[in-house]
């Protein structure tokens, strides 16, 4: 912007009396923000390289239950049992793509070269188009007694929240819900080992960090031993993960939140980049970008996904 000048002087710059000041371009990109994918994280990719294409099938097999009954002595043994093998399928079902042109003339005058630049927002851009994806439609797998105001298999006894009556997390009592989500895990079997995960939003995030936790109740020490590593680290035995990408809504007057923990375990996910090329027309100076990425995922063990419903009150109100 030029500087106000006093009446009648001449303006020299662009656009003025004379055009003698050029407008200056910095070279320098402004800083992007860009979101890292997180659902390659918290699934498994068992089957990746099993896909080709959309439309793509994998079947999956999976272990029976087994039966186990009371025996009195001398009893028979009675009929046995035959096992069936259950198998369920991904489907590659999905695809995104990506298209744009950059022109002859434009690449000529830019300041940088633009299609690396260019490919590398599209690129983040469909990683969370995918993540957005993800986490609406998985989001209602989750088995019944891991959701709901009466979650835990055995029990029955964690309130996780439903629409139009979520949970209202704060920084008093979301340790204790983190802790609720560990244990309907447990209450389902699932595995206590690292690939327990939850996925939040960084508003979630502030409230762990203003917790308890920072008043060390634990170790002593500036941080408790709970939480492990910067930003997000492990709670409760479960790998936090920082996203933006959960599904929300709003529901009367709150936002509410779907948030989803779980093992890796649960659910695949398969995924490929079928193509990503640059061209040329007759009828245009420059090139055409493109890129198509085709996906499916499947909730294999619902009982090893946890879905709340929560929202939260203003902070600092």
């Amino acid at each position: 912007m030029a500087l106000d000048a006093v009446l009648g002087a001449v303006n020299y710059s662009y656009g003025g009396d004379v055009d003698y000041i050029p407008i200056l371009y910095g070279k320098q990109l402004l800083v992007e923000y860009l979101e890292t994918a997180v659902v390659p994280a918290i699934t498994n990719t068992d089957y990746q390289g099993q896909i080709k294409e959309q439309g793509s099938e994998v079947i999956i097999s999976s272990l029976p239950d087994v039966t186990v009954e009371d025996h009195e002595r001398g009893a028979e043994v009675g009929d046995y049992e035959e096992l069936e093998n259950p198998s369920v399928s991904l489907t590659i079902d999905y695809a995104k793509k990506y298209k744009f042109r950059v022109g002859t003339i434009d690449q000529a005058q830019a300041r940088f070269v633009l299609a690396p630049k260019f490919l590398q927002k599209a690129e983040y851009a469909m990683e969370m188009a995918v993540d957005q994806h993800w986490f609406s439609q998985t989001r209602t797998t989750a088995a019944a007694a891991n959701a709901g105001v009466t979650a835990g298999a055995d029990s029955g006894l964690f309130d996780l929240g439903v629409t139009t009556d979520p949970l209202i997390l704060s920084k008093t009592n979301v340790l204790d819900w983190v802790s609720s989500v560990a244990t309907v895990l447990s209450e389902q079997s699932v595995p206590e080992d690292d690939d327990r995960w939850m996925a939040i939003p960084p508003w979630i995030q502030n409230l762990i960090d203003i917790s308890e936790l920072r008043q060390a109740h634990v170790s002593g020490d500036d941080r408790s031993s709970l939480y492990h590593g910067r930003p997000i680290g492990a709670l409760h035995g479960i790998m936090l993960h920082r996203t933006m990408a959960n599904y929300s809504a709003t529901v009367g007057a709150n936002v509410e939140w779907d948030i989803l923990g779980g093992h890796r375990s649960a659910v695949t996910f398969a995924t490929q980049v079928v193509d990503s090329d640059s061209l040329k027309t007759a009828q245009y100076f420059g090139k055409l970008y493109r890129g198509l990425q085709v996906y499916g995922f499947k909730t294999v063990k619902g009982e090893g996904l946890v879905h709340s419903v929560v929202t939260g009150a203003v902070l600092n109100a």
